[in-house]
């Protein structure tokens, strides 16, 4: 057989083989029903944007604000925001680019948010991180932290602690261990595992470390916890779980509940996008109550039960009973 026919054939198999890839991701990408990113998704995005402005950008930052994190970010990278910002060899000059709901709402240009301290290196890869957020927490996780917790999540190059300065990274801080994991941002090797003072919150050795989780942190990250887990059982139309979830007042009784199931019943998709814990004195009947920002899809020809398309805000109040918690209350206003 003809060499040049043999070497046609195989170059047309691999471009078979790519575009298959290639199919396969967008269409795992459309066939998503939020908008949401995953880092490398988010990175690829500000990439085009930044090289408009320096065809020699260099990621240098990225951070999905935390109360924006995917409830099951360690498992599939999403965000529904994220901050990014690159870097180009010539100057200080840096260029942030921010995303919502996978789009970009804002670009500037400046050396306000990140200056750059240390040289441009070729290894240093300028579309994207090396290992995605996703990968990294994976790490973290292995070695002892809390998958529960959504973490405050950055990869940068140029980080505050010296000893990894000039070297891309991803850096974990979970609020309910006070304790940080740095991840080799090209590697995934573990590089370092810090703990803090929840009061000082200076730095301390393993052996000051009073708690493996600290009480007061994981009572509150578990009742955050509970109301996305309550949406959840909405959204996959579990109304067993739903009214088991709801004190009984706020459940009512069969009459009530059917209003609720056709409440919920209009809605293809509903999912927390973040939440926010109001300050004690706003609290109804002493009870901890939330301003909860939450993505809604209605059902194609369902009637309107005050869900509109998109974001929506409710305020959610709820109650310990037996060490349990229950939902008291769902309003549209404070």
């Amino acid at each position: 057989m003809n060499k040049n026919y043999l070497k046609i054939e195989v170059i047309f198999l691999w471009l078979v083989i790519i575009i298959l890839i290639f199919s396969l991701l967008v269409q795992a990408k459309a066939t998503r029903d939020t908008p949401q990113l995953t880092s490398l998704e988010a990175a690829a995005l500000a990439y085009q944007e930044a090289r408009k402005w320096d065809r020699e950008a260099v990621l240098w930052y990225m951070n999905p604000p935390g109360r924006e994190l995917d409830y099951h970010w360690g498992e599939n990278d999403l965000s529904w925001e994220w901050g990014i910002i690159f870097m180009r060899p010539r100057d200080d000059k840096s260029y942030y680019i921010q995303i919502v709901d996978n789009q970009i709402v804002s670009i500037e240009e400046g050396g306000e948010y990140v200056k750059r301290l240390s040289p441009i290196l070729p290894s240093f890869p300028k579309d994207r991180p090396g290992i995605s957020m996703q990968e990294a927490a994976q790490v973290a996780f292995a070695a002892g932290a809390p998958s529960w917790d959504r973490a405050s999540s950055v990869y940068i190059i140029d980080s505050s602690v010296s000893t990894y300065r000039g070297k891309p990274v991803w850096y974990f801080l979970f609020d309910s261990q006070f304790a940080a994991y740095t991840i080799d941002g090209l590697t995934g090797e573990l590089l370092a595992h810090d703990y803090f003072d929840p009061e000082t919150l200076k730095k301390i050795s393993p052996g000051e470390v009073k708690y493996k989780f600290y009480p007061d942190k994981v009572a509150k990250i578990k009742e955050e916890n509970f109301i996305y887990e309550f949406f959840e059982a909405i959204d996959q139309k579990n109304f067993e779980q739903v009214f088991s979830m709801m004190d009984e007042n706020l459940a009512g009784n069969e009459n009530t509940q059917e209003m609720w199931k056709a409440n919920f019943s209009s809605l293809d998709k509903i999912k927390v996008i973040w939440l926010h814990p109001e300050e004690e004195q706003k609290w109804p009947n002493h009870q901890p109550f939330y301003e909860v920002n939450i993505y809604t899809i209605s059902k194609p020809g369902s009637p309107y039960y005050g869900w509109d398309e998109g974001r929506n805000t409710r305020w959610i109040t709820v109650a310990a009973e037996e060490d349990k918690w229950k939902i008291v209350s769902i309003a549209t206003g404070p």
